[in-house]
């Protein structure tokens, strides 16, 4: 709070910090969720969520695989990751993560898309007292 008057947002709960990190192993032309939000928890009431997504692509089926990235409004991000390269994203209200793999080229490659991804989420917890019916 605030020590210059009452919080604005009395339904404002605790700020809880989760980091989800881990490999990914997909194959060519899959798409895997690697992280998704029990939106029951987090939002109502005007709470929300902000999240860093990092995501390391290091070998696979094509020269790029692609993050995606839906909001609690049902809006899709999508987020082109090159081979070799490691792209890092800060999003409100992420509700889900995805990874695409691309189709596997005619060149001798990788059956499947390697690497790392790392997601840092701040969210605000509303005790159940607080949540509208």
């Amino acid at each position: 709070m605030c020590c210059c008057g009452p919080d604005p947002n009395p339904n404002k709960g605790d700020i809880v910090t989760d980091e989800v990190c881990g490999v990914f192993n997909i194959p060519c032309g899959e798409k895997a969720t690697v992280w998704e939000l029990d939106t029951a928890v987090v939002f109502g009431n005007g709470a929300q969520s902000a999240a860093s997504v990092s995501i390391y692509y290091d070998k696979g089926c094509s020269d790029a695989m692609k993050l995606i990235l839906t909001s609690a409004s049902n809006t899709k991000h999508e987020i082109e990751i090159p081979k070799w390269n490691t792209r890092s994203y800060t999003f409100l209200n992420i509700i889900r993560a995805e990874i695409e793999c691309g189709e596997k080229k005619e060149t001798p490659s990788t059956e499947r898309c390697q690497g790392k991804y790392c997601i840092s989420l701040h969210y605000d917890v509303l005790e159940t007292s607080e949540l509208t019916p």
